[in-house]
């Protein structure tokens, strides 16, 4: 697999954390790969994030912090931890974070959290994607299913032959008249 590390310059992260010194080496490590860094402690209840990633505090994070509500982040989120207590972190996965970085923050592990970040969160959206895809290919099923057995009966074929003959499919308008004559796995065609 090839993996791109990102390109952070000009990105924007909110940091929903109380300014300490975790913020501030938190945004200064951020100012240093030309992120903007913007604090905002507590998070004002907002309906879209406008950022490229959100670093949030787990230690004073609560339920409803964002506003997606247990739906997949629509950005990375990178989890900054300090008490290890098994409600905290409990919380802090149902979040879904793309990242974590551990207290107390330092001039180590911000570039890691972030490509570590960038990298879940984009092979989360494609995992999402594909799962979109098989749903609705399962969700067909049933109109394919009537779909073959009204071939079948119309022209009086084979399963196999009606879905050939869906598969094969050219879209034009069918000539009902006509009885698709095939032996095998030859192409049907529902054109005149």
């Amino acid at each position: 697999m090839n993996t791109n590390i990102p390109n952070f310059r000009n990105m924007t992260a909110f940091i929903l954390h109380w300014q300490d010194n975790n913020f501030a080496a938190l945004a200064d490590q951020l100012r240093r790969l030309n992120i903007t860094a913007i604090g905002q402690w507590p998070p004002v209840e907002q309906s879209e994030y406008r950022a490229d990633m959100i670093f949030f505090d787990v230690d004073h994070g609560f339920d409803g912090m964002f506003p997606w509500h247990r739906s997949p982040p629509p950005m990375p989120l990178i989890a900054i931890v300090g008490s290890e207590t098994p409600g905290r972190l409990e919380w802090a996965i149902d979040q879904r974070p793309s990242a974590y970085i551990l207290k107390p923050v330092g001039s180590n592990g911000v570039f890691h959290s972030l490509v570590t970040a960038f990298h879940n969160h984009a092979q989360m959206k494609k995992t999402l994607e594909t799962f979109a895809e098989l749903q609705r290919r399962v969700d067909s099923r049933p109109l394919v299913v009537r779909t073959i057995l009204t071939l079948m009966d119309k022209y009086r074929i084979t399963d196999d032959q009606a879905f050939g003959l869906l598969q094969n499919c050219e879209h034009a308008p069918p000539d009902h008249n006509r009885r698709p004559e095939s032996q095998g796995h030859e192409r049907l065609s529902i054109r005149s």
